[in-house]
């Protein structure tokens, strides 16, 4: 019969009056060997942002409502927005973001606003040194 789990009440510390032998007594024991054997799970994603804006809807959506939006009653300026973000895509690498000339103009202005800031300066390489890396997070918002 397996056994039903149990809850332990720990004593309460007050940090300021007690002593370093009231804290050694209700510290509870780590196993370090299970700590350094633990592995994070494995990431999903590797990096790759959802496409929020797709036209098509996902079939088992979390919200059924998202499979009912209807754009009909919309004002032309309206349906006219929602056409235009529609079709806008997250580029998901830096080669697919050079070859679209509206994200490369984005990405100018947003090294013009770190620059104007002076968030970083543009300088060459000294010799010996490595690079910093950075990564671009592509989105619409």
């Amino acid at each position: 019969m397996p056994s039903s789990p149990t809850a332990t009440v720990l004593p309460l510390v007050d940090l300021e009056t007690s002593t370093d032998t009231t804290l050694l007594s209700s510290t509870i024991p780590i196993d370090v060997s299970d700590v350094s054997n633990y592995q994070l799970p494995f990431r999903h994603n590797r990096g790759k942002p959802p496409n929020r804006y797709s036209p098509e809807t996902t079939k088992g959506s979390k919200y059924p409502i998202a499979n009912y939006v209807s754009s009909h009653k919309l004002s032309k300026p309206g349906k006219a927005f929602v056409q235009q973000i529609s079709n806008d895509s997250t580029p998901n690498s830096l080669k697919e973001a050079l070859s679209n000339d509206r994200w490369t103009k984005v990405m100018e202005k947003e090294m013009h606003a770190l620059q104007k800031n002076q968030t970083w300066d543009l300088v060459l390489l000294p010799q010996g040194k490595k690079r910093l890396r950075c990564r671009w997070v592509y989105t619409i918002k």
